[in-house]
Formats: C-alpha cells, sequence, structure tokens
C-alpha cells in the first residue's frame, strides 16, 4: 500500500513460488497423500497415476477467481470470470480449465 513490496511473497518472487511449488509437491509424494493448495501463482492438475497434488494458482485475479471443485465424485479446476452480454449487463460465467476426473480414477493407480 506504501509502495514497498514484501520480498517474502511468493507472487513477488519467482525463485520462492518455485520454491513452495516445489515442496508442496514433494510433500504429497513422499506421503502418498492428496494435496490440494492454492495460492502459489503456479497452478496443478496432475493425470491419473501422477503425484497427487493440486493447486488453483492464484485464486484471486483482477475480474476473476480460479478454483479447484470438487463435486459429484469429479474433481477439476476452473475460473469465475466476469463477462459482458450484448445489453452490456455483467454476468459471472465458469470456465473449466482442467477436468473433471472422478476421483476414484486417482486412488484406483495408487
Amino acid at each position: 500500500m506504501f509502495g514497498v513490496n514484501n520480498p517474502t511473497s511468493p507472487a513477488q518472487n519467482y525463485s520462492r513460488k518455485e520454491k513452495v511449488s516445489r515442496r508442496l509437491y514433494n510433500w504429497a509424494k513422499r506421503e502418498g497423500k492428496m494435496l490440494i493448495a492454492g495460492h502459489t501463482h503456479r497452478p496443478a492438475f496432475p493425470e491419473p497415476g501422477k503425484t497427487l497434488y493440486f493447486n488453483d494458482g492464484s485464486c484471486v485475479h483482477p475480474r476473476c477467481i480460479t478454483a479447484i471443485e470438487i463435486a459429484d465424485g469429479s474433481i477439476m479446476l476452473v475460473k469465475w470470470c466476469i463477462h459482458t452480454r450484448k445489453d452490456a449487463s455483467l454476468f459471472v460465467a465458469r470456465e473449466i480449465l482442467a477436468g473433471p476426473v472422478l476421483l476414484k480414477e486417482y486412488f484406483d493407480k495408487h
């Protein structure tokens, strides 16, 4: 707010964001557990049979949010954005970025 950047913020420091993402991924791999994280600015959505590390990247953007959604036994990476209709009215639209994948597909492979 006062013109001073936070040097510890992963969003502002590429090597820190890589390090945080790598640590989260390695934890999920080592522990053999599903890990759902966010706000590293590094989205992750693995294929079944791979390390179970999911990340929405950076959930908050100027006109949209990204999220990991779990519904009806499936998981997906989605983006919700503000769009404009031809009549100039606004609406929020949902776009699927990855998935959906049935959760059982991840656990059948491990």
